[in-house]
């Protein structure tokens, strides 16, 4: 294998994170997009921790390198996928509060960890052992670190918590005389040929 081909594999490796994630998921409460959420905060917190109590500096630069390549774009495409799910659902179910909610705040957390990445002293948060990142500038650079939360805190919110009545998804109250029907129960009613008092009609054994 030449060393274009496996540099392109070494890249492109981490974009194996969403389907692995999703098809982890699928079983939880709230879907995919609740580990994909939760994914993005792990990873940058795994990074973080890793840079401040020093454990990846035994290891060899390429090492420490292709770790913290994998941690952010792990971490990015895991909210990018978490964001795009979550927004498709909130949006195709009319959420617009929920849509609001989920366009502002990962959008604040991406600018957010971009513009930490672009600053002079922002290898400071990954690593800390460095004798020129002082208390002050650690301090300020979590606070950027802890803003990139704000996504993850949102989509995690939705796919728990859009079913239930808050201001952002009001509750709708059934029309007066419209019974819910469990999919793929016997109708009982008059339209089906019930009773109406949970005995199945005729239809409904044909």
């Amino acid at each position: 294998m030449s060393y274009q081909w496996l540099l392109a594999l070494q890249i492109t490796l981490p974009a194996l994170v969403i389907p692995i994630v999703i098809l982890a998921g699928h079983r939880m409460r709230g879907g995919p997009a609740t580990l994909l959420g939760a994914g993005a905060p792990v990873a940058l917190l795994t990074l973080w921790l890793l840079g401040q109590t020093g454990a990846i500096h035994s290891a060899t630069p390429e090492f420490y390198a292709y770790v913290e390549t994998y941690l952010v774009m792990g971490a990015g495409l895991l909210l990018l996928a978490g964001w795009a799910a979550t927004l498709a659902s909130a949006i195709s179910e009319r959420r617009w509060g929920w849509s609001a909610l989920l366009t502002l705040a990962v959008y604040l957390s991406v600018f957010l960890f971009v513009a930490m990445l672009l600053s002079p002293s922002g290898y400071c948060v990954f690593d800390s052992q460095s004798g020129i990142c002082s208390a002050g500038q650690s301090l300020i650079l979590l606070q950027f670190l802890a803003a990139t939360l704000i996504g993850p805190a949102a989509i995690l919110a939705y796919t728990l918590l859009a079913r239930q009545p808050t201001f952002l998804r009001p509750s709708r109250a059934q029309p007066d005389g419209l019974l819910a029907t469990p999919l793929g129960a016997p109708d009982t009613g008059p339209l089906g040929g019930g009773s109406g008092n949970g005995e199945p009609g005729a239809g409904a054994w044909e």
